[in-house]
């Protein structure tokens, strides 16, 4: 018999932290599982499920949901944690179930972060529009839609994190551009090389893809300053000025 599961209440912050944690610590059991086929059981050291710095303790409190909810036992002993008594049906639909709901909670995070920066970009501005503006998950330039030809594509992700994330002199870090790359499924990257050739790219796909769209997202503002300019080793700046 199904279970019937909670109402989540998606603009929580704390229901939200509850379930990316509760996705982080069942992302990497099931990606064991994958990779050993699907046994009965298998073992993982303790510092893999320490995801950022999570204490065994909280580790510990997310195995034993997952066994309240009968996906499979868990012990511990010295480093290594024992999955045990695999339920394999009931294991697979907890991990789809928690990755609808990690999904269905970034998507109103991101909704409801993208509203108040419009909200907060009107207020700074007045009445007064500015060269692109972000609505209804939408970018236009001087009133007309910037038709993107690949919607999930990296180049446009950099377009709404350098709108929806930008301090009020423009500037964006290299930090806060891959943390929202990695909130958009993207790869997760540690080295700082890497992750600002990764940027760098994305700028150079948003150019290359002018050539495919009637309305291209523009390189320069009127007053021939360019929209996303490089600020040395510390990130980007946009420059999205009044019209």
């Amino acid at each position: 018999m199904e279970k019937n599961y909670e109402i989540l209440d998606y603009s929580d912050r704390s229901s939200k932290n509850s379930w990316f944690r509760k996705l982080d610590v069942l992302g990497k059991l099931w990606t064991v599982y994958g990779e050993r086929s699907n046994p009965n059981e298998f073992d993982v050291p303790v510092e893999y499920l320490m995801i950022e710095g999570r204490s065994v303790d909280a580790v510990d409190g997310i195995l034993d949901g997952f066994k309240k909810e009968d996906c499979f036992d868990w012990s511990r002993k010295s480093k290594t944690y024992k999955i045990s008594n695999i339920k394999h049906y009931i294991f697979a639909k907890t991990y789809d179930r928690i990755k609808l709901e990690y999904n269905t909670f970034s998507k109103v995070a991101e909704e409801k972060a993208a509203k108040e920066s419009v909200k907060k970009s009107a207020h700074d501005s007045g009445k007064n529009k500015r060269f692109i503006d972000y609505h209804d998950s939408d970018f236009y330039c001087k009133n007309k839609l910037i038709d993107f030809p690949e919607r999930e594509a990296i180049y446009v992700k950099l377009v709404e994190v350098l709108y929806t994330k930008s301090d009020h002199n423009g500037h964006c870090s290299y930090d806060t551009i891959n943390r929202f790359f990695e909130s958009k499924h993207e790869n997760k990257i540690t080295d700082r090389e890497k992750q600002t050739k990764r940027i760098h790219n994305a700028i150079q796909g948003l150019h290359r893809r002018r050539a495919r769209q009637s309305v291209p997202f523009p390189q320069k503002a009127p007053d021939g300053r360019l929209i996303i300019d490089v600020n040395g080793s510390k990130g980007l700046v946009f420059y999205n000025p009044e019209i």
